[in-house]
């Protein structure tokens, strides 16, 4: 399966332990970097070129990376979400195929904890399907399956990565697809990240390796969270 990472900025510094640590959790991952390409571009990981890339035009460079590939359903997933153990590739498998028996399903979540009161929607070869009354039934730009025409339609130009989710989500309901949550979800959050400063978080909950591999990996002025 393919899963795209979009890159830019400081994050892009994140690149490769996030790498690593989709390929050692995820056995048949085929990782697609988007966005801009950084230097020291990590092995096991591929670049597609889809133009130049603009925070303000996101929207419609996602829309242009997707039509360049020819997949049924794509992995979505940012740059600063690690996964915090292995990926069973036959549920991920078993998340494929209803996709591809229910054309309606934009989207099937694998990060939310549950915050919400979720609604049960249906079993699916061992699968508990669920909608959650919160972002993970819209557009959420959180580590996700998407189909991939469902994803390219609803994209519109001018959004930016957080207009995706708060006007895209709207675009989303009115034109009747439903966003879906597994559960329990088949990856769990981890938020390393801030958006606007090289802040650590939650480290705690990655494995040793992976934590190390991360640690190791950033320049100086990253800091822990206090």
């Amino acid at each position: 399966m393919k899963a795209i990472v979009p890159v830019w900025g400081r994050h892009a510094a994140l690149l490769g332990p996030m790498v690593a640590n989709l390929r050692r959790h995820w056995d048949d991952v085929e990782v697609i970097v988007i966005g801009e390409r950084p230097g020291g571009f990590p092995e096991g990981a591929e670049f597609l070129d889809a133009g130049p890339f603009t925070e303000q035009g996101y929207s419609m460079f996602l829309k242009h990376a997707l039509s360049l590939l020819d997949d049924h359903a794509v992995y979505v997933t940012p740059v600063d979400i690690f996964l915090l153990g292995d990926v069973h590739v036959d549920k991920m498998t078993a998340c494929l195929r209803y996709l591809e028996a229910r054309p309606g399903v934009a989207r099937l979540d694998f990060l939310h904890e549950l915050l919400h009161p979720s609604v049960p929607v249906e079993e699916w070869e061992g699968l508990r399907i669920v909608r959650n009354d919160s972002i993970f039934d819209g557009m959420c730009t959180g580590p996700g399956l998407w189909n991939r025409e469902n994803l390219t339609a609803l994209l519109q130009p001018g959004w930016t990565i957080w207009q995706i989710e708060q006007i895209g989500t709207y675009r989303m309901r009115e034109r009747g697809f439903a966003g879906l949550c597994v559960d329990p979800p088949l990856t769990v959050e981890a938020d390393i990240v801030s958006n606007c400063h090289r802040i650590l978080w939650r480290l705690d909950k990655l494995l040793p390796e992976d934590r190390a591999a991360l640690e190791a990996a950033l320049p100086p002025g990253w800091k822990p969270y206090a």
